[in-house]
């Protein structure tokens, strides 16, 4: 869990002191603060953001569309989405779709990805120029 804080601590907290030896007053303060978010994030994960059946959320009749987006195709994934905002369940009025966009490259594709592997995702709309 100590290995895992610090990799947290480097990556969102940038280092303002070094961990050399033993931990120090500042250290030790940002560590409890990362240990504490991510105590946070997987006590909401287990209780209310996953759904029995796995989805995240369960019961809802809105449709998750993954969008990819990459620097220059930024008009069209907004014309896209301000299109998919005018489909609207008739008796309700909410919105049918829910586009969520994900940048093309590195990590963002990569969550796309787990997600839809996850089951989290409905339809995928891909905008990249190297399609």
């Amino acid at each position: 869990m100590l290995i895992f804080a610090v990799k947290l601590w480097k990556l969102i907290a940038r280092c303002t002191v070094d961990v050399s030896g033993k931990l120090n007053s500042i250290s030790t303060r940002i560590l409890k603060n990362a240990s504490a978010a991510m105590a946070g994030m997987a006590h909401e994960y287990a209780t209310t953001f996953r759904g029995k059946s796995g989805d995240v959320d369960e019961g809802s009749s809105i449709k998750r569309i993954a969008i990819t987006m990459f620097g220059l195709t930024t008009p069209g994934v907004n014309a896209a989405m301000e299109h998919l905002a005018t489909f609207k369940h008739p008796s309700t009025g909410k919105d049918l779709y829910n586009p969520v966009v994900f940048h093309a490259t590195g990590s963002g594709g990569r969550s796309m990805e787990r997600l839809i592997d996850e089951g989290v995702g409905c339809a995928i709309l891909l905008r990249d120029p190297a399609y």
